[in-house]
């Protein structure tokens, strides 16, 4: 394996598009296989295959443990030779891990049995070993300087999945063929990563134990993040599971994330990431808390009333989408939407440009641990609602948390740190937006007359109020100590 410069017949905006294409498409056929499985399947086989989906992506997403990032970081640093050491010990890293993984998979089911069958349960294994060793394959193809490569790996193993889960339940094949079809994908893409990369484990326990020492170094902050964060997003589910089993299916659309509002703060941070980093290493947090400070307020104005036209169209959407059988989703997915209103920047990134990675572990800790515990005392007291209560609950905190992390970042208090007044002027606006909309679509009897009522009653008051707000200046910033 060589590195080489980008292709240079690709200009900067086609090698943006090609890596865009791949994970694109790997974000869309996730929402379209949630989607397409929820209409198809009957209620209790799509209960049975939402579980087995949560075990799935917290298996894979634990053990590849953000290794692939390390590739992209490491290797461009070092000499062919050892980079294809480190190539091929990450590859057989996450193959031994991800054979625990399943191992214990196998164990747990044949002890408490979580999932629907013992069948269920291998095929979800075997994903946890074809999968996650084969995370790599975009990021070798982008130290090759071949960004064309990583988009079409990504598209294609994406769409062979999406496929693959998809049609055995078209078949009528139920859950167990839908998991038949996940671990096929799963076994194509390890075949085509073996065919196309090569990895061989002849030298890799040669030398290197400096490198390795590193790379895992590098990735242990953000895979505990991301470990801790998937597991937040899916223990919910798993409390469903063990107190509603019957409710699984429901629960999974109304926790289903609207891509959108999960794509534009992380553009929003990464945009600026760079010169955060260069700012705070040369001590200029003053400089640093308003590019900060501007960012935010510009995504708010863009988040804020994203989210609350998602959280007024729930109703309709959530039909549209799933069918008339998941009514009951609506109301928990509207809350869970309402989080997104604090959504307006990648809070992480601050604290990684600071070289603080290891506390974005604890705010991830902070919100696992607030959604067990609010979680399962809403889920006994409230049901479905009651455990979303306690979702929401455990996402403030976390934030709040995150804020006072950030103001130590900077030098500052938490009421000083985040724009407070131009975000709430934006959440002000839009609740109201919302509230006018609902009750002149209450007036209305013919559904969609209705719903296209409070759409545009909706649109014209963000469109007056972000005028009002565009002629205010910003005269609330407190100041910041060099």
């Amino acid at each position: 394996m060589t590195t080489t410069e980008s292709t240079p017949h690709l200009s900067f905006a086609r090698r943006v598009g090609w890596l865009t294409l791949g994970q694109g498409a790997e974000k869309l056929s996730q929402v379209v296989m949630v989607v397409a499985l929820a209409r198809i399947l009957p209620h209790g086989e799509w209960n049975t295959l939402a579980l087995a989906l949560t075990v799935y992506v917290v298996g894979v997403t634990v053990v590849s443990f953000n290794l692939e990032h390390s590739i992209v970081y490491f290797v461009p640093r070092i000499d062919v030779a050892s980079a294809e050491r480190l190539v091929a010990r990450t590859f057989f890293l996450l193959m031994a891990a991800g054979t625990t993984a399943a191992g214990s998979l196998l164990l747990v089911q044949s002890v408490w049995s979580p999932l629907h069958s013992k069948t269920d349960a291998f095929l979800v294994a075997v994903t946890f070993v074809t999968e996650p060793a084969t995370v790599i394959g975009g990021a070798l193809f982008l130290v090759r300087g071949d960004e064309r490569a990583s988009g079409v790996w990504d598209f294609t193993m994406s769409s062979v999945q999406l496929l693959a889960v998809i049609l055995p339940a078209v078949a009528g094949w139920g859950a167990t063929g839908a998991l038949w079809g996940l671990a096929c994908a799963g076994a194509v893409r390890f075949a085509s990563f073996v065919g196309v990369f090569r990895p061989s484990p002849t030298g890799i326990s040669r030398g290197d134990g400096g490198l390795l020492r590193g790379q895992l170094r590098f990735c242990v902050p953000i895979g505990l993040t991301l470990a801790a964060g998937v597991l937040a997003k899916s223990i919910d589910k798993w409390m469903v599971a063990l107190h509603l089993p019957r409710d699984v299916g429901v629960y999974a659309v109304a926790a289903h994330e609207v891509p959108v509002l999960v794509v534009l703060p992380y553009a929003g941070g990464a945009a600026i990431a760079v010169r955060l980093v260069k700012l705070l290493s040369d001590g200029h947090r003053r400089d640093a808390h308003m590019l900060w400070w501007d960012q935010v307020d510009s995504m708010t104005a863009m988040v804020v009333p994203a989210a609350m036209f998602v959280t007024l169209v729930a109703p309709e959407l959530v039909v549209a989408l799933f069918g008339g059988g998941f009514g009951d989703a609506v109301a928990p997915f509207r809350m869970f939407t309402l989080v997104s209103l604090h959504r307006v920047t990648e809070y992480g990134a601050v604290l990684r440009a600071a070289g603080r990675a290891g506390e974005t572990v604890w705010s991830s800790l902070i919100l696992l641990a607030g959604s067990i515990v609010f979680g399962w005392f809403g889920l006994l007291h409230g049901g479905l609602v009651g455990l979303t209560v306690g979702t929401v609950l455990a996402f403030l905190v976390s934030w709040l948390w995150t804020l006072h992390r950030l103001g130590r970042v900077f030098g500052l208090s938490v009421a000083q740190v985040f724009p407070w007044a131009s975000w709430l002027t934006h959440v002000g606006s839009a609740t109201s937006a919302f509230a006018v909309s609902v009750a002149v679509a209450s007036l209305v009897r013919a559904p969609m007359v209705a719903f296209l009522a409070k759409v545009i009653v909706y649109a014209c008051i963000i469109a007056a109020t972000r005028a009002v707000i565009g002629r205010q200046s910003d005269t609330r910033r407190v100041g910041i100590p060099s």
